[in-house]
């Protein structure tokens, strides 16, 4: 049963809760086979931009059969798109809040994550260079964050690794409003770049040679 916004009720308001808190508390929520996006945008509450593009890129972690990392790819895009023209709430169509995650890998990831997640809080500071995450700056950030969801779409080996970390430094620096961390994440995405570049490059010199070996 959800209420008029389509949030469910009987789930709590995670928004007030730090990072980690809200990790944990979403983990022990997710006892059903599969979740969809948009019940883990209702579950998150008012959490914002940044805490979904955290769980974007804790998914896009899980080695899961099938297209994933193109519709990851699709939804961070999405969200970047919002960021550009200033939305200040998130809010996602029909067919992307339909689309269903296994919550059992999703489950294990998080609280994995959850006990490094909340070492790296320690070293957060609210409001630290707060231009730098404010309403203002979201627009600018939404370039290098469109940039890595496209490159998470892109079906490279061991290529969502660094754009996932460098979207976790942004999100992280967007929910506890640390310019520090958004220049972190910053700079993961250009080396996420040159990875991923690098990769391609290798990818398509060992396809050329395989190529040449045959008869």
């Amino acid at each position: 049963m959800t209420d008029h916004n389509g949030a469910h009720p009987s789930q709590p308001d995670l928004s007030a809760l730090p990072a980690s808190r809200r990790l944990n508390a979403l983990a022990e929520s997710l006892d059903a086979e599969t979740v969809e996006l948009g019940e883990l945008v209702d579950r998150l509450g008012h959490a914002g931009f940044g805490f979904f593009l955290l769980i974007l890129t804790i998914i896009v972690l899980i080695p899961i059969p099938g297209p994933v990392g193109m519709v990851l790819g699709i939804v961070i895009g999405f969200v970047a798109l919002q960021l550009l023209i200033g939305a200040r709430r998130l809010w996602l169509p029909g067919f992307m809040r339909r689309r269903r995650i296994p919550a059992a890998p999703l489950k294990s990831m998080l609280l994995r994550i959850i006990p490094k997640l909340a070492w790296a809080e320690a070293f957060l500071k609210p409001r630290r260079w707060p231009r730098l995450t404010g309403f203002g700056a979201r627009s600018l950030l939404a370039v290098p964050v469109l940039l890595m969801g496209a490159t998470i779409s892109l079906p490279i080996p061991l290529g969502n690794f660094m754009p996932a970390l460098a979207l976790m430094a942004v999100a992280l620096g967007l929910i506890v409003r640390d310019g520090l961390a958004v220049i972190a994440g910053l700079v993961l995405a250009v080396l996420a770049i040159f990875w991923t570049s690098a990769l391609f490059v290798l990818g398509a010199e060992l396809t050329a040679s395989l190529i040449a070996l045959l008869p």
